[in-house]
């Protein structure tokens, strides 16, 4: 999965940094970072312009993206409170049988864990 971006500078230490994601690679001269979930690139950011307009709410695309993190309700815990720590406004929602949380990336796309 590739995830467009404005700012490659903004986005790679965003997943890297704040998630942990391992880097695989990357490719200066296409703006673009592949991390590692495991399979060597599952996960790629490619900057397209600094000032690329947001999808209209109403076009078809990626709505948000939803990991899995830990076996516990501590680690989601844990994992609210170091994005909020870092500044990222998170959302709790409790749908009975699963808790997520929900932030957006730095380009506005919505993070569930």
């Amino acid at each position: 999965m590739s995830c467009k971006v404005r700012k490659h500078q903004r986005a790679e230490p965003f997943y890297n940094g704040l998630w942990g994601i391992p880097i695989a690679a990357r490719y200066p001269a296409m703006s673009t970072t592949f991390f590692t979930l495991g399979n060597h690139h599952d996960f790629a950011v490619v900057a397209v312009s600094d000032d690329a307009q947001v999808p209209p709410a109403k076009s078809a695309g990626l709505r948000h993206v939803a990991v899995e993190i830990g076996n516990s309700i501590e680690e989601l815990r844990d994992a609210k409170s170091c994005r909020e720590a870092a500044g990222v406004k998170t959302q709790v929602h409790d749908y009975s049988v699963s808790l997520s949380i929900y932030f957006d990336d730095p380009d506005g796309k919505c993070i569930e864990l």
